[in-house]
Protein backbone atom coordinates (compact mmCIF):
# COMPACT_ATOMS: atom_id res chain seq x y z
CA UNK A 1 0.00 0.00 0.00
CA UNK A 2 1.74 2.89 -1.03
CA UNK A 3 0.69 5.37 1.40
CA UNK A 4 -0.79 4.06 4.52
CA UNK A 5 -3.98 5.40 6.33
CA UNK A 6 -5.58 4.15 8.90
CA UNK A 7 -8.82 5.14 10.41
CA UNK A 8 -9.98 4.85 13.60
CA UNK A 9 -12.70 5.89 15.95
CA UNK A 10 -9.97 8.20 18.11
CA UNK A 11 -9.45 9.99 14.77
CA UNK A 12 -6.98 9.59 11.51
CA UNK A 13 -3.22 8.76 11.60
CA UNK A 14 -1.06 8.93 8.76
CA UNK A 15 1.46 5.84 8.03
CA UNK A 16 4.78 6.65 7.82
CA UNK A 17 5.60 4.26 4.60
CA UNK A 18 6.26 6.66 1.43
CA UNK A 19 5.47 5.96 -1.89
CA UNK A 20 7.95 6.51 -4.96
CA UNK A 21 5.16 7.20 -6.74
CA UNK A 22 2.61 9.44 -4.95
CA UNK A 23 -0.07 10.57 -7.51
CA UNK A 24 -3.21 9.13 -5.62
CA UNK A 25 -6.48 8.98 -7.90
CA UNK A 26 -8.44 11.31 -5.29
CA UNK A 27 -12.43 11.48 -5.99
CA UNK A 28 -13.98 15.03 -6.38
CA UNK A 29 -15.35 15.32 -2.60
CA UNK A 30 -15.52 18.32 -1.15
CA UNK A 31 -14.62 17.31 2.75
CA UNK A 32 -11.77 19.42 3.76
CA UNK A 33 -8.94 19.04 6.06
CA UNK A 34 -6.53 20.90 7.17
CA UNK A 35 -2.78 20.66 7.05
CA UNK A 36 -0.17 21.63 9.53
CA UNK A 37 1.51 23.51 6.71
CA UNK A 38 -1.94 26.36 7.28
CA UNK A 39 -2.96 24.40 3.60
CA UNK A 40 -6.09 23.51 3.07
CA UNK A 41 -6.80 20.01 1.30
CA UNK A 42 -9.91 19.20 -0.66
CA UNK A 43 -10.30 15.75 1.29
CA UNK A 44 -8.35 13.33 3.11
CA UNK A 45 -7.11 11.39 0.17
CA UNK A 46 -5.55 14.78 -1.20
CA UNK A 47 -3.74 15.02 1.42
CA UNK A 48 -2.37 11.75 1.70
CA UNK A 49 -1.38 12.46 -1.83
CA UNK A 50 0.47 15.80 -0.28
CA UNK A 51 1.69 13.80 2.57
CA UNK A 52 3.46 10.69 0.23
CA UNK A 53 5.65 13.89 -1.03
CA UNK A 54 6.45 15.63 2.33
CA UNK A 55 6.25 13.02 4.98
CA UNK A 56 7.09 16.28 7.90
CA UNK A 57 3.07 17.31 7.10
CA UNK A 58 0.87 16.60 9.65
CA UNK A 59 -2.79 16.49 9.79
CA UNK A 60 -4.14 20.24 12.05
CA UNK A 61 -7.55 19.63 12.30
CA UNK A 62 -10.84 18.69 9.96
CA UNK A 63 -12.34 21.24 8.04
CA UNK A 64 -10.85 24.45 6.42
CA UNK A 65 -7.80 25.70 7.71
CA UNK A 66 -9.43 29.25 8.08
CA UNK A 67 -12.60 28.36 10.19
CA UNK A 68 -12.54 27.60 13.79
CA UNK A 69 -10.97 24.29 14.40
CA UNK A 70 -13.81 21.70 16.68
CA UNK A 71 -11.13 19.54 17.56
CA UNK A 72 -7.42 18.94 16.87
CA UNK A 73 -5.28 16.55 15.97
CA UNK A 74 -2.31 14.93 18.46
CA UNK A 75 0.54 16.38 17.00
CA UNK A 76 3.05 17.81 18.96
CA UNK A 77 4.65 20.67 18.17
CA UNK A 78 4.32 23.32 21.10
CA UNK A 79 3.85 27.23 20.90
CA UNK A 80 3.89 29.86 23.33
CA UNK A 81 1.06 32.26 23.62
CA UNK A 82 1.29 35.73 24.78
CA UNK A 83 -1.27 34.82 27.54
CA UNK A 84 1.79 32.75 28.92
CA UNK A 85 0.17 29.27 27.84
CA UNK A 86 1.78 26.35 26.23
CA UNK A 87 -0.40 24.72 23.10
CA UNK A 88 0.14 21.75 21.96
CA UNK A 89 0.39 22.69 18.19
CA UNK A 90 -1.24 25.49 15.74
CA UNK A 91 -4.38 23.77 16.14
CA UNK A 92 -4.84 23.75 19.72
CA UNK A 93 -3.90 27.78 20.00
CA UNK A 94 -6.59 28.54 17.06
CA UNK A 95 -9.06 26.40 18.76
CA UNK A 96 -8.30 28.89 22.35
CA UNK A 97 -8.42 31.80 20.36
CA UNK A 98 -10.59 31.43 18.18
CA UNK A 99 -12.85 34.38 18.24
CA UNK A 100 -10.36 36.24 20.27
CA UNK A 101 -8.16 38.07 19.06
CA UNK A 102 -6.50 39.39 22.68
CA UNK A 103 -4.36 35.91 22.48
CA UNK A 104 -1.15 35.53 20.10
CA UNK A 105 1.52 33.58 19.19
CA UNK A 106 4.43 34.70 21.33
CA UNK A 107 6.68 32.51 19.60
CA UNK A 108 7.37 28.66 18.86
CA UNK A 109 8.32 26.07 21.03
CA UNK A 110 6.74 26.42 25.20
CA UNK A 111 6.59 28.98 27.24
CA UNK A 112 9.66 29.93 29.24
CA UNK A 113 9.18 29.39 32.83
CA UNK A 114 10.44 32.88 34.84
CA UNK A 115 12.47 31.43 38.07
CA UNK A 116 13.27 32.94 41.19
CA UNK A 117 17.19 34.47 40.72
CA UNK A 118 19.10 33.87 43.51
CA UNK A 119 22.48 34.16 42.96
CA UNK A 120 24.42 37.47 41.34
CA UNK A 121 26.33 36.34 38.38
CA UNK A 122 26.06 39.91 35.75
CA UNK A 123 26.14 38.87 31.71
CA UNK A 124 26.51 40.90 29.21
CA UNK A 125 23.90 39.52 26.39
CA UNK A 126 24.58 40.48 22.71
CA UNK A 127 21.88 42.53 22.59
CA UNK A 128 23.79 44.80 24.92
CA UNK A 129 22.50 44.14 27.83
CA UNK A 130 23.68 42.78 31.36
CA UNK A 131 21.78 40.50 32.84
CA UNK A 132 22.40 40.15 36.57
CA UNK A 133 22.46 36.21 36.83
CA UNK A 134 22.21 33.71 34.62
CA UNK A 135 19.05 32.43 35.19
CA UNK A 136 17.69 35.77 34.13
CA UNK A 137 19.57 35.69 31.10
CA UNK A 138 18.92 31.85 30.51
CA UNK A 139 15.29 33.52 30.82
CA UNK A 140 15.83 36.32 28.46
CA UNK A 141 17.57 33.44 25.53
CA UNK A 142 14.14 31.27 25.61
CA UNK A 143 12.65 34.55 25.02
CA UNK A 144 14.40 35.27 22.46
CA UNK A 145 17.01 32.37 21.01
CA UNK A 146 19.07 35.23 18.74
CA UNK A 147 20.65 36.04 22.33
CA UNK A 148 23.72 34.86 23.28
CA UNK A 149 26.61 35.40 25.40
CA UNK A 150 28.41 38.62 24.55
CA UNK A 151 30.86 37.71 27.47
CA UNK A 152 30.36 37.47 31.51
CA UNK A 153 30.50 40.75 33.23
CA UNK A 154 28.50 43.76 33.03
CA UNK A 155 28.71 45.07 29.05
CA UNK A 156 30.46 47.83 28.18
CA UNK A 157 28.59 51.55 27.61
CA UNK A 158 28.34 50.48 23.59
CA UNK A 159 25.99 52.84 22.55
CA UNK A 160 24.34 52.18 19.33
CA UNK A 161 24.57 55.55 17.77
CA UNK A 162 25.33 53.63 13.90
CA UNK A 163 23.49 54.69 11.47
CA UNK A 164 21.32 52.51 8.83
CA UNK A 165 23.80 52.86 5.85
CA UNK A 166 24.65 50.45 4.14
CA UNK A 167 28.30 50.42 3.31
CA UNK A 168 29.26 46.91 4.04
CA UNK A 169 32.98 46.14 5.82
CA UNK A 170 34.12 42.24 6.21
CA UNK A 171 35.32 41.85 10.02
CA UNK A 172 38.46 39.85 10.84
CA UNK A 173 35.82 36.84 11.89
CA UNK A 174 34.76 36.68 8.73
CA UNK A 175 31.44 38.13 9.22
CA UNK A 176 30.06 40.95 7.23
CA UNK A 177 28.82 43.90 8.73
CA UNK A 178 26.60 46.43 7.35
CA UNK A 179 29.05 49.08 8.43
CA UNK A 180 32.15 49.76 10.19
CA UNK A 181 29.81 51.45 12.90
CA UNK A 182 28.37 48.14 13.48
CA UNK A 183 31.11 46.61 13.32
CA UNK A 184 32.60 48.41 15.96
CA UNK A 185 29.82 48.20 18.42
CA UNK A 186 29.91 44.45 18.22
CA UNK A 187 33.80 44.39 19.00
CA UNK A 188 32.52 46.42 21.78
CA UNK A 189 29.56 44.35 23.04
CA UNK A 190 31.53 40.76 22.78
CA UNK A 191 35.10 42.18 24.16
CA UNK A 192 36.76 40.93 21.40
CA UNK A 193 38.93 42.58 18.99
CA UNK A 194 37.14 42.57 15.61
CA UNK A 195 39.21 44.99 12.92
CA UNK A 196 37.53 45.57 8.88
CA UNK A 197 39.88 43.88 6.80
CA UNK A 198 38.43 44.80 3.37
CA UNK A 199 35.34 46.48 2.20
CA UNK A 200 32.61 44.58 0.64
CA UNK A 201 31.35 41.47 1.92
CA UNK A 202 33.08 38.69 3.33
Amino acid sequence: MNCLLLITAAGLFIGQSLAKDCNLICAAVYDPVCGSDGKTYPNLCTFSEAFCKNNSLRLSHAGDCNSCPYDCYKVDNPLCGSDGKTYENGCALKLATCGNSSITLRHKGECCERRSCTSVQPLCGTDGRTYESRCEFEYAQCEDPSIKLAHEGRCKDCADGCYEIYSPVCGSNGKTYSNECKLNRQSCLTGINITAVSRGTC
